[in-house]
């Protein structure tokens, strides 16, 4: 049997799983979605943990780099740790625009609503990109500084995420 494109996927999902759960119980190391790809946030927290455990920082994962993370990840879950997260379907189909449908949408929607305060309203969450999506997409827009286009790019989910994950972390919504 040969390695598959499949195979490492979930390879790659399965470190990244332990490396979120490392840092939300605090690992002081960037927080990554679990998405399959090995990109620059999966290196960066990588290298963060390899600085953490005094392993040679390379922001590849060898034998030494995997043992010690999953040795952290094992102590966590031993401990009663938190409640594993959902790990949304991966989307690469930016902008999120008026009419856009799916489970980027309906992620989307949820980070809008856990960051909802006035001025930025709460959409329901359809999966459906609709006007109250467009509504808190532009609000949020304006509070981050940014041009109201009431689309989602690339970049603007990126900062869309990080916002909601310092929310559920109790930090507070702001213009970064």
């Amino acid at each position: 049997m040969s390695y598959t494109k499949e195979d490492k996927r979930a390879h790659v999902s399965e470190l990244q799983a332990y490396l979120r759960a490392i840092a939300n119980n605090g690992g002081d190391i960037p927080l990554v979605i679990p998405d399959g790809y090995f990109g620059g946030r999966t290196r960066e927290a990588v290298e963060a943990f390899q600085r953490k455990a005094r392993l040679p920082v390379t922001g590849k994962v060898d034998r030494a780099t995997w043992d010690a993370i999953y040795a952290e990840y094992a102590a966590i879950e031993a401990t009663g740790a938190e409640p594993r997260s959902v790990s949304p379907a991966r989307n690469s189909d930016f902008p999120l625009t008026a009419g856009s449908t799916g489970d980027a949408v309906t992620v989307l929607q949820v980070m809008l609503s856990a960051l909802s305060e006035p001025p930025v309203p709460a959409p329901d969450i359809s999966g459906s990109f609709d006007r109250a999506t467009i509504d808190a997409v532009t609000a949020s827009q304006l509070i981050f500084g940014r041009e109201p286009s009431g689309e989602v790019d690339k970049d603007y989910w990126n900062l869309l995420c990080d916002a909601y994950n310092n929310r559920i972390r109790g930090g507070k919504l702001g213009k970064r």
